[in-house]
């Protein structure tokens, strides 16, 4: 998955490297692997981590085996 053109335009600039792999954009990825329909990709569309209410959780395992959970 990708949002560089250099990897997901369809062209003759890169035809060999789409005979090894497939490109993928973000929002095809979301549509055709995930599932998501179009009203879901318009409410994401341009949303940024600041819009986030709370802050993702790290989690981590410590040498004993612990989960440790970052705020």
């Amino acid at each position: 998955m990708s949002t560089d053109r250099d990897f997901t335009d369809v062209d003759e600039t890169t035809a060999e490297l789409r005979q090894y792999l497939k490109p993928i954009r973000v929002g095809s990825f979301l549509r055709e692997v995930m599932g998501w329909i179009g009203r879901a990709l318009s409410a994401i569309e341009r949303r940024r981590w600041s819009d986030l209410e709370r802050p993702f959780e790290v989690v981590t395992t410590s040498k004993a085996g612990l989960r440790l959970v970052h705020c």
